[in-house]
């Protein structure tokens, strides 16, 4: 039975929280629910992600020990002046957690240490045991992060571009299906969105194994070539919403219709190749149909009344294919 995602989660963080509990009784730890803390939300969806903000608590909260207790030996008489820097963090953190982690974490310590400074006292001890039990709580949540029910940001890219090369071929029919004139029920989704959802769980691999299933030159080549094909996607269909029903393609109708098969078929064989499979045909160009018949075109212009500037939008529309078809080719030579 397959686990899902919030559950394997959840045991991580039931996990982390405790060992930490059990950890800091056995040795006493005066402070423990900071790392109590530290364990319950370090723990995130993957092992990546937890690496990424255990790095960045750990840093951001010796930085914000060091200052803090620099700013509170210099204010620790004017209490006025703490209460306002106590506002201050408390607006900064508001502000910069949902943008940076690290950033909100910074302020927080700071914060913590006025509080603590103004309600009873501030000392090196306490500095110590801040980072002492900051420094266990990322230790035991890694832990519980990596040997738990572990969820790869790895696996979840090789499960996730598959379904970004599928709301590609979307799109793609969709652009097609407005500019030869056919009707369509499904709406493409947005691809910038899935393709930023993709770069997050990229950036996240960095911190597991750099890289594990593809050399790094080929892992940004591939992250570029997906940005792109969503760049030529979203030309092709902006165009094709321009040219639905101005133009009468029924003389070239059937290389159109081969030329969109080729590229739908290469779209296949691209989502075969990233899930570790191999296609029984190898990737088609589309070069001998990107012009078509000069001939065919010719008297398509001849006999129609159309404004020119819809067929200079149709030669840009199949130069967008063209495109397209060509980042297919790139990505799947990427992943050999």
């Amino acid at each position: 039975m397959k686990i899902k995602i919030s559950t394997r989660n959840a045991i991580q963080v039931a996990t982390a929280v405790l060992l930490t509990v059990l950890l800091t009784d056995v040795f006493h730890l005066p402070r423990s629910y900071w790392a109590t803390l530290t364990a319950f939300l370090l723990v995130a969806q993957t092992f990546g992600e937890s690496v990424k903000k255990s790095a960045e608590r750990i840093g951001m909260t010796i930085l914000g020990c060091i200052a803090g207790s620099l700013l509170f030996i210099v204010l620790q008489h004017h209490t006025l002046v703490l209460l306002g820097c106590i506002c201050l963090c408390t607006f900064c953190i508001s502000y910069y957690f949902s943008v940076s982690y690290g950033i909100g974490v910074f302020f927080i310590t700071m914060m913590v240490v006025f509080i603590f400074g103004m309600i009873n006292t501030w000392n090196t001890a306490l500095l110590e045991a801040r980072i002492i039990e900051t420094l266990i709580g990322a230790a035991i949540a890694l832990l519980s992060s990596a040997l738990v029910l572990p969820i790869s940001a790895k696996q979840q890219l090789k499960d996730a571009i598959p379904e970004y090369i599928s709301a590609c071929k979307l799109s793609f029919n969709t652009a097609a299906d407005k500019t030869i004139g056919k009707t369509f029920s499904k709406v493409p989704t947005k691809l910038l969105s899935k393709f930023q959802a993709l770069q997050h769980n990229a950036k996240l691999i960095r911190y597991e194994n750099l890289f594990g299933f593809l050399s790094k030159e080929k892992f940004e080549r591939s992250l570029f070539e997906l940005r792109m094909l969503a760049y030529h996607l979203g030309t092709a269909y902006d165009i094709a919403e321009n040219l639905h029903d101005k133009l009468n393609l029924s003389l070239i109708h059937t290389e159109l219709e081969s030329l969109f098969s080729i590229v739908n078929t290469n779209f296949d064989r691209l989502t075969l190749a990233y899930q570790g499979k191999r296609a029984d045909t190898e990737f088609e160009a589309i070069d001998h149909l990107h012009l078509l018949s000069a001939e065919k075109l010719t008297n398509c212009l001849k006999s129609t009344t159309q404004e020119p500037d819809y067929w200079f939008k149709f030669y840009a529309f199949l130069y967008a294919t063209r495109r397209i078809n060509a980042t297919i080719g790139e990505l799947i030579k990427l992943t050999h």
